[in-house]
């Protein structure tokens, strides 16, 4: 998929960063984990998400991605170079 600027764009990597946009938008998760694919009530069910269903959001290369919190402890210590270290995120993964 072409988008604006001349980047291309998978068409699963941007159904999922349009899922991020409704969730952010409704305030509710809607969509799948884009690390492992299970739907917001499976991801409920096998307690993968905050007790009220939430997901962490992660903003790379121009997109949004949502994932479940499982997936994500392993996610952000691979990619701290997505995170700069003048946020108190950034420096809490930094050491």
């Amino acid at each position: 998929m072409h988008q604006p600027g001349g980047v291309k764009i998978c068409v699963e990597c941007e159904r999922r960063h349009q899922e991020a946009l409704d969730s952010l938008a409704a305030g509710t998760f809607v969509g799948e984990c884009s690390e492992c694919g299970l739907n917001g009530d499976e991801l409920r069910a096998r307690g993968r998400c905050g007790p009220r269903g939430e997901m962490a959001v992660h903003y790379e290369g121009g997109k949004y991605r949502i994932m479940c919190l499982a997936c994500d402890r392993g996610y952000v210590p691979k990619r701290k170079e997505l995170y700069t270290s003048d946020t108190e995120f950034g420096r809490s993964i930094a050491n």
